[in-house]
């Protein structure tokens, strides 16, 4: 990955993450966690991906998130002297989903 593309995606996820904190209307106690920014080569959009905790409340939380995309799009654009600002995209981290699935059946069976 070039070097511009990896700066951006971290300044991408870094301004995220603060409006996120700041403006982010979700539950006091839901933790949303910006994880990566992936920046298309020709820089239009951006997959970003995020981690939702507790799990319970994934579906809500992702729903939510895709209704204020373009609301927080927007403060992004006024955060970042970056033209043109890629378009984002919401993307749910699965893994870390698919892993913490995984470490409670393997405490299920410890305790059998």
């Amino acid at each position: 990955m070039p070097h511009r593309l990896e700066k951006i995606n971290e300044l991408l996820k870094q301004e995220l993450g603060k409006i996120l904190l700041k403006e982010g209307d979700f539950e006091s106690s839901v933790l949303v966690t910006i994880l990566k920014v992936e920046t298309a080569s020709d820089q239009k959009t951006a997959d970003v991906y995020f981690s939702v905790w507790p799990n319970e409340k994934i579906q809500k939380t992702t729903e939510r998130l895709a209704r204020q995309t373009a609301w927080l799009q927007n403060l992004l654009y006024k955060k970042v002297s970056l033209r043109p600002t890629p378009k984002i995209k919401f993307v749910l981290n699965t893994e870390e989903v698919t892993g913490q699935r995984i470490d409670t059946l393997i405490k299920k069976l410890n305790q059998s």
